[in-house]
């Protein structure tokens, strides 16, 4: 499972816990493909990606994703005119804790080759500002998810 981000200006970290992802088949049994419950800064990517976990999987083709998270913190650009920027952190609000996610192309795994999940966090369409454009701490967990 790699992770990448959509950056967002002034957005210099967006530190969330993944409690768990699972993939899940036609009947709905479910498989997870996080080990533990690492904490992710989405924000650091900046267009590059990681490498998240590596997770034996049995043989499937998975049409779902759930995505579960925890506690979340933003880091910012704080400008306030006449002095100098500082980095303001603060911890998100999540509008959901979990999100559900139907693969437009499942997730195949087989016996026989390895296969991956791109799992992309829109920090420009998850973190809500208000109409100053200021950050409000407000958190719509969106993902764009493919195998």
């Amino acid at each position: 499972m790699v992770g990448t981000d959509a950056p967002m200006a002034s957005v210099t970290s967006f530190a969330i816990q993944l409690t768990s992802v699972e993939a899940i088949n036609a009947s709905g049994n479910t498989v997870s493909l996080v080990s533990g419950t690492p904490t992710v800064d989405f924000a650091r990517f900046n267009g590059l990606q990681t490498l998240l976990d590596m997770n034996d999987v049995p043989a499937d083709t998975y049409t779902r994703i759930s995505i579960t998270l925890g506690p979340a913190t933003i880091g910012y650009l704080n400008t306030v005119a006449g002095s100098a920027p500082t980095i303001q952190s603060e911890a998100a609000t999540l509008t959901t804790s979990t999100v559900n996610i139907t693969l437009a192309s499942p997730l195949i795994v087989t016996q026989t080759s390895p296969v991956g999940l791109h799992l992309d966090f829109d920090l420009r369409k998850s973190i809500q500002v208000d109409s100053k454009g200021q950050i409000t701490g407000m958190v719509t967990p969106t993902f764009n998810v493919n195998a």
